[in-house]
């Protein structure tokens, strides 16, 4: 990129690792090294636009984040990760009306999309989530993201972006007594069917979400050995990321499960401050963080759950108290 600043597709794929390994700075870094050399006189400067802001709301800038979403959009109203980016920064500035409204606007320009769409309809059910309106997630779920007659679907049953939304979405109604009916179980189907394939770091927590969902303790026990295995034979960043950080975070949603509460914040203590390193965005991490501070309050455990607070508090703009799935905890722990 340094000599061929206009190769697109060198642009993307570098912005795609470095999200996936969880190094939003490199994005940014990119992302504002590039731009000089784009204008809108360009074909693809939509998507370098939209590249640098998502960059910039990853790393907290959500001004710039959001100008440069909405000139994406501007340029290219079917870009689908510019409008992912302005649906983050509406996210996590609490902007759930907006939201609501930016997503509802824009899609009917997504016919023939990939499966961004359905990552944006998540965004849509998180924007209701937090409105407690847990019908209209369920129906964005059976409707949108995770509708299993979906053409996208059928052709992709078990691509690691549905299936993080899907389980992360399911696991956040759990937390808050919603039955999901039998929606585990094709995702548990599905994660027995990928125990092995370590490829994407942060989607593995995700498939335990499903295992232990359904009490499948011996495909988790498999998935772990597994996970142990990879980690051991692959001398690689994925490798020690798998091994170091997605491997404890698996075993805690699994003891979550099994009603081992401390064991669960146990697992994870000691990589709660490297979470970030799986890839993944602020608002999907935000699964893990809820994992965390569920099982400190429910094994007692005031001063982990106080520490949860406290990190999310400092990286959120929304104030704890005023987060569905932190508020119960905040209103117990924060003076």
């Amino acid at each position: 990129l340094a000599a061929h600043p206009h190769d697109i597709l060198a642009f993307r794929l570098q912005h795609f690792c470095a999200f996936w390994l969880g190094r939003p700075e490199v994005m940014l870094r990119t992302a504002e090294q590039v731009l000089p050399s784009w204008s809108a006189a360009l074909p693809g400067f939509a998507s370098v636009l939209a590249c640098r802001s998502f960059a910039h709301e990853e790393c907290g800038s959500y001004t710039i984040a959001e100008a440069a979403g909405r000139d994406a959009i501007a340029l290219d109203p079917q870009d689908l990760w510019a409008a992912h980016a302005v649906a983050h920064v509406l996210e996590m500035q609490g902007r759930r009306s907006e939201g609501e409204q930016w997503i509802a606007g824009l899609e009917a320009n997504w016919e023939g999309g990939n499966n961004l769409m359905h990552h944006l309809w998540w965004h849509q059910a998180m924007y209701r989530l937090e409105r407690q309106d847990f019908a209209g997630v369920l129906a964005l779920y059976d409707r949108r993201f995770r509708n299993l007659n979906s053409p996208l679907t059928l052709q992709q049953p078990d691509l690691y972006i549905d299936a993080q939304n899907a389980a992360s979405m399911l696991f956040r109604l759990g937390l808050h007594g919603v039955d999901p009916g039998d929606r585990w179980a094709e995702l548990a189907d599905k994660a027995e069917a990928r125990i092995g394939d370590c490829l994407s770091a942060f989607t593995l927590p995700h498939w335990m979400m499903a295992l232990a969902a359904t009490g499948r303790q011996a495909a988790a026990e498999r998935m772990l050995a597994a996970m142990a295995d990879f980690a051991a034979a692959t001398p690689t960043a994925n490798g020690a990321l798998v091994g170091r950080i997605a491997q404890p975070i698996c075993l805690a949603v699994w003891r979550r499960a099994a009603g081992d509460h401390a064991g669960a914040v146990a697992a994870m203590r000691p990589i709660l401050g490297d979470m970030y390193r799986l890839g993944g965005s602020h608002a999907q991490q935000d699964v893990l963080e809820q994992l965390y501070l569920h099982s400190a309050m429910a094994a007692g455990l005031q001063a982990d759950a106080r520490l949860l607070l406290e990190r999310v508090a400092g990286r959120h703009a929304v104030p704890p108290a005023r987060r569905i799935g932190y508020a119960e905890a905040a209103r117990c722990l924060l003076h």
